[in-house]
């Protein structure tokens, strides 16, 4: 059990580098390199994910979400995302857990337009909830917006785009004011 435990911590210690130098190279534009590094985070990702808890899976949804950022066809890993993210507010619900699931979502709504709109409306959902649970939070309001301008946009529904529009407004507001 402890050559587990410690072959454990020597892979989340692994991944968090992969994970770090991915990010790094993105913000220098060294995309072929991010993606070398996002390939190889992905098994070890996975391997942590199968034997530990919600740390784990959410660490492996966005291993997930940035290899699905840099591929060429993101579709697959982004399923993966869902599900993973799915798994995890079953297991650990929370806001956090149910924001990773909304944010996935709305990923894959762009990569699978056939499926885009019921994706968008489970993430609206989800959103929805966060935001009526801290109806404060910047976060919260920028993450409806998002789903609700994108939804709103794909469908023509006029009333969606002007809840959009009034969640950026109460944004811009909330940034004028002092800290």
């Amino acid at each position: 059990l402890r050559e587990l435990e410690q072959s454990s911590a020597a892979e989340r210690d692994l991944l968090a580098a992969l994970n770090e130098a991915c990010e790094r190279r993105l913000a220098v534009g060294a995309d072929d390199a991010a993606r070398e590094a996002s390939r190889e985070a992905l098994p070890v990702a996975r391997r942590l994910a199968a034997q530990g808890g919600p740390r784990a899976r959410r660490d492996l949804l966005v291993t997930l979400l940035r290899g699905a950022q840099l591929a060429a066809q993101p579709r697959a890993l982004l399923e993966e995302a869902v599900q993973t993210g799915r798994d995890l507010v079953a297991k650990e619900p929370g806001p956090r857990s149910a924001r990773s699931l909304s944010v996935a979502l709305v990923r894959l709504a762009a990569a699978a337009p056939q499926q885009g709109l019921r994706l968008l409306q489970e993430a609206l959902g989800l959103r929805r909830e966060l935001h009526a649970k801290d109806p404060t939070s910047r976060q919260a309001r920028r993450d409806l917006f998002v789903v609700l301008s994108t939804l709103g946009a794909r469908t023509g529904d006029a009333a969606l785009l002007e809840e959009a529009f009034a969640l950026a407004r109460a944004n811009l507001r909330a940034e004028q004011q002092p800290a």
